[in-house]
This record gives C-alpha cells, sequence and structure tokens, in this order.
C-alpha cells in the first residue's frame, strides 16, 4: 500500500515503493473520469510489451467482468508513468467512472467496493497460478 489516508502521493513516490519493497505485482485502483456523464465501464492497463503485465491485467479483467454487472471497456496498453517505471508487472485498474451518476453510487457502496476488491484479488489468484 502507498498509503493509509486519504493522502497525496506522487507518481514517483508510488512506484518508488514499490520498487524498495521488492513487491511480486504492482497494481493501481483507479475512479476513471470524462466530461461526459455516460461514459461508464471497468478497464484494465498495462504496459506495453509486458507479457506478465498483460497476463495479470487480463485475470483481473476477466474476473471483474464475469463475477460483476459491469460494462467491460477492455483490457488496454498504455505507457502511464506507474506502468512504465515499475520493476515488477503492473496494472492500473480503472473500477469505473466517477463522473458517472449511477457508477458513482456504486462506488460509494461498502458492498460493491468489497465485491470488487474480492474480484480483483481473484485475478490475481489466477495471475499466481500461472506465472
Amino acid at each position: 500500500m502507498t498509503r493509509q489516508e486519504d493522502e497525496f502521493v506522487s507518481l514517483e513516490d508510488r512506484v518508488r515503493k514499490a520498487n524498495n519493497a521488492g513487491s511480486d505485482i504492482f497494481i493501481s485502483l483507479h475512479c476513471n473520469g470524462f466530461h461526459d456523464e455516460s461514459a461508464k465501464g471497468f478497464e484494465t492497463y498495462n504496459f506495453p510489451g509486458s507479457s506478465k503485465g498483460w497476463e495479470l491485467s487480463s485475470a483481473i479483467y476477466e474476473k471483474v467482468i464475469n463475477n460483476m454487472e459491469v460494462v467491460g471497456r477492455g483490457t488496454k496498453q498504455a505507457r502511464f508513468y506507474v506502468l512504465r517505471h515499475t520493476k515488477m508487472p503492473a496494472v492500473l485498474v480503472e473500477i469505473g467512472f466517477i463522473t458517472n451518476p449511477e457508477e458513482e453510487k456504486l462506488m460509494k457502496s461498502c458492498e460493491w467496493v468489497q465485491t470488487m476488491a474480492k474480484n480483483i484479488i481473484k485475478g490475481i489468484e489466477v495471475y499466481s497460478r500461472i506465472k
């Protein structure tokens, strides 16, 4: 964990903490946003060319999409700072759009958040068995 409270941690500090901890994987969780409030859905990102990142990203995506009623936006590749500079397989997870009123309401539900977390963990477990 890069933080225990609601505080800002720079991208550089997030990566440094993960790399210094010798972590096996890096998962960055986010709430997406867009100017059009109708945008919605779940998506994962990994660094282009990272086969282990792709496997982790795909495993998480499949568990969430198959076990929750969310719109699937796909498993994608991006050169985000936290994906580019971590030494371990890394995934950025967009759990939904905070700018979408329906998804914002879900994100405020402890039950929904716990279900999301459990499915992300299930994806990590699948990845752990195939790596």
